[in-house]
């Protein structure tokens, strides 16, 4: 005979089915989470909030009074291409050369419009909307200018 479950008991089951799935949705990575690893923290920007005169244009607290500083650095422009092929195998996929990168059916692709951040690797990329990137220097400061 199969006992009536109790509503109570309907109610803790849910709970324990929806905690957990709630938890593991939209998993947000903080920008402190790049100092020592490899992801890149995404920041959604408009190509006019870009600048490539050598100023900050992006700045973060990373600590209490300790923040890191976007800016361009045309000295990273010879190693642009060797970034951009770390932000994308950090997303799965692999540059195959003549332009072209693959991926199992499983991985994304970074978002455009976006900053991507690596403290670790001490480099921002920025994805155009449209297409193309650059790649900008990150420098830690203890104050703000």
């Amino acid at each position: 005979m199969i006992k009536p479950v109790k509503s109570m008991d309907l109610k803790k089951l849910l709970l324990l089915i929806l905690i957990p799935l709630l938890s593991g949705c939209g998993t947000a990575i903080s920008i402190k989470q790049t100092v020592n690893g490899n992801a890149w923290y995404p920041v959604n920007m408009r190509p006019s909030q870009i600048s490539l005169n050598g100023n900050t244009f992006f700045t973060k607290e990373i600590n209490d009074n300790e923040f890191i500083e976007v800016y361009f650095d045309d000295e990273l422009l010879v190693d642009a291409a060797y970034y951009y092929n770390q932000l994308l195998a950090s997303y799965g996929w692999t540059p195959v050369g003549g332009g072209k990168i693959v991926a199992s059916q499983y991985s994304t692709l970074p978002s455009q419009s976006t900053l991507h951040i690596s403290i670790k690797r001490g480099v921002a990329i920025y994805l155009y909307p449209d297409e193309g990137y650059d790649v900008f220097g990150i420098r830690e400061v203890k104050s703000i200018h």
